[in-house]
């Protein structure tokens, strides 16, 4: 499985684990990536996090701008604390290298363990 390193706004590296998107996730908590990714290219789609991998890429189905962006893998970050998989996810979000396609707002479960 090839490995990617992902640099947050802090400068921080984050090693993710690329998936094909055929592959079940784990129903572990982590933080993950949809993007595009060749040998020449990465486009960054969707950053977000999770307490249980498998559940959002269920879900990756039903949000027509993550199908609509064409993605072909899932960089996935396995952290089982929420605490941690906010921080990380903030992180990664807030570097503007990444332009990810599809944003959305933090989650009210992170917006309470800002502290």
């Amino acid at each position: 499985m090839e490995q990617i390193t992902l640099i947050g706004y802090s400068g921080v590296p984050y090693l993710f684990t690329l998936l094909p998107l055929s592959v079940s996730l784990p129903q572990t908590g982590g933080v993950y990536v949809y993007m595009y990714h060749d040998t020449h290219s990465r486009r960054y789609i969707y950053c977000g996090q999770s307490d249980s991998l498998e559940k959002e890429s269920a879900m990756s189905d039903k949000n027509y701008c993550i199908l609509a962006s064409r993605p072909n893998c899932v960089a996935v970050l396995l952290e089982p604390t929420q605490k941690k998989r906010c921080s990380i996810e903030r992180d990664i979000m807030n570097n503007s290298e990444y332009s990810f396609s599809c944003i959305h707002l933090m989650g009210k479960d992170c917006e309470e363990t800002k502290a």
